[in-house]
């Protein structure tokens, strides 16, 4: 009866692992790139800094673009939330219900970015430098509020 016992607590655990990723309940966050803020390009000033400043305070940047008066740096980050809720997963467990369509999911998707944008002269000079900074979008927010 013991080994019994042993393989019917195993088969639960092997079902429960295999139906992990259908949980009632899931929230998945992405992040590429490290976040910039406007604190951190405060160094920058255009006509003054070098190029290699920039590089030794941000590092490489995502893309590099030919421009008509020397190049164009951009760094990129993007951050994405997602949340789901299957309201009628409980409904699982009813009987004659759990074989028919029941689902009520509620949730949402966020995807937001900052992209940091460096104009450089032939001589190496910051000409130009724009900060776009929109990460505040992937924030899920599960009431509406007024914009």
């Amino acid at each position: 009866m013991l080994p019994a016992r042993r393989l019917l607590l195993a088969l639960a655990c092997l079902a429960g692992l295999a139906t992990a990723g259908c949980a009632p309940i899931t929230w998945t966050r992405t992040t590429l790139n490290q976040p910039l803020h406007p604190a951190d390009i405060q160094f920058i000033t255009p006509g003054q800094t070098s190029w290699r400043e920039v590089t030794d305070h941000l590092g490489a940047p995502t893309v590099i673009d030919p421009g008509t008066e020397g190049f164009i740096a951009r760094y990129f980050f993007y951050d994405a939330a997602d949340f789901d809720a299957d309201l009628g997963y409980p409904l699982n467990y009813v009987g004659p219900i759990s074989r028919v369509p029941h689902e009520l999911d509620a949730g949402g998707t966020g995807i937001g970015g900052d992209v940091l944008t460096v104009v450089v002269n032939h001589a190496g000079v910051v000409d130009f430098v724009s900060f776009s900074h929109t990460n505040q979008i992937a924030h899920f927010n599960p009431v509406p509020t007024e914009h």
